[in-house]
């Protein structure tokens, strides 16, 4: 079983060197279904975003970050952020906030420090002498380690600050709830406007080129030129309503928000930047070093710079899913995922074609391939997926009305199937329940399965330990036979060694001894939830700190400092055609680029081909025809394990029916030397 929980799109490159192993990391990103509230732009010119449930996410122009309460915030819930002159990165919450210095996260609980917020942070803003201060429930101040607070007592008439800016002077202007706006410098002068429509609620306040206060109301935009307020309405043919944010502009202009665009005034006239079409609030408006702006709205990211667009959303590019559970490649080295809302396919020139979930139960939590098409497994449906269409393989009395969470195939092309009451097989023709039938436990529910040395099988459960088959042989294996813990989350069979990822660690059984692995290679919590090979034969752990590789004498770690969406590891996949590990986080997925077997052995190819010649057919389903020149030694798949000396046929033939499909390759002595012959079995 290989779960993938938590797709994310976009892209990120970049390299990483883990112990002796050099990796190639890229990330896919989700999509923006979170309402980003603000935007900022740190001293290196990279964007950070405060969304409303997903934390706090990072661009630098080629890379994303995801940053949640894994990563050390104190919620995921974020109002406000800013970027002060040292370059930490401040996050305001429903309560408290957290602070990022570059390295790590430093949380600030209002309840263990009465000094703090005690309510929404609703803005942050530093100003020129070093303080940092925070639009709460009043207004509150942070420097050199101390804090101050500001309420009725010192003249601020208001308990709710919702914006803070800073004019020329040094004088702090303050956007309230209902109390219009403060002007701070030795007390508090107040201005408050008319009483209608809403024009003391402040949303946004800025200060332009020429010292000019600009205030977005509930009723509309003012502005104050040191002597009086008046409303600001834009041109007769272009009225200007429902203003949500203020930026000013590097050419002394100034941006505004509306609830569906972006609109810029130079003095003169006013224009629209970007038109987001139909009820898109833009939140929030920042300017990068070179000028771009960028838009936080209601329902995505958009970057706009000259006549250009970039809108950071949802589209072909992209998954259509947060929650991605599974994962396969096929024989066309296509990538499929199975999500919340059905079925996912990566094609070779990285976009994305769905299967619709109207087609499928709509959690498709277990996937495997044959020769022909895809299996999919989730809720209470099995579907085979092909070229011609969707078949639901549903039967009564054996999946109808279960929970199923995994599939696999056998080394006979036999489907297996966990249920949440035992196992079902089906060879083709007919399905066939395991159960009670077989001596299994009563609480028999099976999440994982994997294939074992010959013909046998192993099934995970959430409670009851491991199950083995062998052959007509069923045995029930638990700690008290030496399994670390009763809830296995994966298994991997590794050679002639046996994985097993547990609530309590990895453990590992050769047949006869059991090998342990936990808090002191996984943390405290040892959770593990997911485990892998790769081409090399390295055992990928999937934990809550990252992911562990073990090479047979220790582990080494890939972290969110090496290029992870996040720490939490929930699931491994391997491609061994790309060679390429695809690790599932719980913000989202990462492409690991590795050296493999596949890598070393096919760079041999490329030089002997003319003198030496070449196998066919290719792909081949029963023989194989090698070179006059050469004598085969041995077949090797793609994790460097060998099937031995082929039986050889009459005329430089080989029998391979003996193999499963996937990819191979054939060893060969010849004149120049040993060489190999990559080949696809059918």
């Amino acid at each position: 079983m290989k779960h993938l929980y938590f797709l994310v799109h976009g892209l990120l490159l970049l390299s990483c060197q883990v112990g002796a192993q050099s990796y190639r990391l890229k990330q896919y990103l989700h999509p923006y279904e979170f309402i980003t509230h603000q935007v900022t732009v740190d001293q290196a010119g990279h964007k950070w975003f405060a969304s409303d449930i997903g934390g706090v996410y990072t661009f630098d122009g080629i890379q994303w970050r995801y940053f949640t309460v894994t990563e050390g915030l104190f919620s995921n819930y974020c109002w406000s952020i800013h970027a002060d002159k040292w370059n930490n990165i401040w996050v305001g919450h429903d309560k408290g906030f957290s602070m990022y210095d570059g390295t790590k996260w430093k949380a600030f609980d209002p309840a263990t420090n009465k000094q703090l917020p005690q309510a929404r942070v609703s803005d942050i803003y530093s100003s020129r002498d070093s303080t940092v201060w925070f639009g709460s429930d009043a207004l509150y101040s942070y420097k050199n380690g101390g804090w101050k607070h500001y309420s009725e007592n010192e003249g601020l008439t208001t308990s709710n600050v919702s914006c803070i800016t800073e004019d020329k002077l040094g004088a702090l202007w303050l956007g309230t709830f209902s109390y219009g706006t403060f002007r701070m410098m030795d007390g508090f002068q107040q201005f408050r406007f008319p009483n209608y429509a809403g024009q003391n609620w402040i949303r946004d306040i800025e200060i332009d080129s020429v010292g000019n206060i600009w205030a977005a109301t509930q009723a509309g935009v003012r502005k104050y030129d040191g002597r009086s307020w008046a409303d600001f309405v834009g041109n007769f043919d272009h009225p200007l309503t429902e203003v949500y944010s203020l930026k000013t502009g590097p050419k002394g202009g100034i941006y505004f928000g509306t609830f569906s665009a972006c609109e810029y005034y130079d003095g003169t006239a006013l224009s629209t930047v970007s038109n987001l079409s139909g009820w898109q609030y833009v939140n929030h408006i920042a300017i990068d070093t070179d000028s771009s702006v960028w838009i936080a709205s209601s329902n995505h990211i958009r970057k706009v710079k000259g006549g250009s667009e970039t809108v950071f959303r949802q589209s072909n590019n992209m998954i259509n899913s947060r929650s991605p559970k599974c994962a396969v490649a096929d024989q066309k080295g296509r990538v499929w995922f199975g999500t919340d809302k059905g079925v996912a396919r990566l094609e070779k020139d990285s976009t994305w074609t769905f299967v619709s979930p109207s087609l499928l139960w709509s959690i498709t939590s277990g996937i495997a391939s044959d020769d022909k098409g895809i299996w999919t497994v989730g809720g209470q449906g099995i579907f085979y997926i092909s070229d011609t269409g969707v078949t639901n393989m549903s039967v009564a009395n054996v999946t109808t009305g279960k929970m199923l969470y995994d599939v696999v195939l056998d080394k006979d092309h036999q489907v297996w199937v966990g249920l949440s009451d035992g196992i079902a097989r089906y060879n083709g023709q007919a399905w066939t329940y395991y159960g009670d039938n077989v001596g299994l436990p009563p609480s028999k529910t099976v999440t994982c399965i994997e294939n074992g040395q010959g013909n046998s099988m192993w099934f995970g459960s959430n409670t009851e330990g491991v199950y083995k088959k062998e052959g007509d042989k069923w045995s029930v294996i638990t700690t008290k036979q030496g399994l670390q813990s009763n809830t296995v989350n994966d298994i991997l069979a590794n050679g002639n060694i046996t994985w097993f990822a547990t609530n309590a660690g990895v453990c590992s059984f050769d047949g006869s001894t059991w090998k342990y692995f936990g808090a002191g290679q996984f943390g405290e919590n040892p959770v593990a939830y997911s485990l892998e090979a790769d081409g090399r034969g390295n055992v990928w752990v999937g934990t809550q700190r990252g992911i562990a590789v073990y090479n047979g004498i220790a582990f080494d770690t890939i972290t969110l400092a090496n290029g992870l969406s996040s720490q939490n590891v929930i699931s491994l996949y391997y491609d061994p055609i790309q060679s390429t590990m695809w690790a599932s986080t719980q913000l989202g997925l990462t492409s690991i680029k590795t050296t493999s077997i596949v890598t070393e052995l096919s760079s041999s190819e490329s030089s002997d081909f003319l003198t030496i010649g070449n196998v066919y057919p290719n792909p081949a389903q029963s023989y194989l025809t090698y070179p006059a020149s050469t004598n085969p030694l041995q077949i090797l798949d793609s994790q460097g394990n060998s099937y031995g000396k082929a039986k050889e046929m009459p005329g430089q033939k080989l029998s391979i029916d003996h193999l499963p499909s996937g990819l191979y390759f054939l060893e060969l002595s010849s004149p120049q030397g040993i060489v190999y012959r990559r080949f696809i079995k059918q």
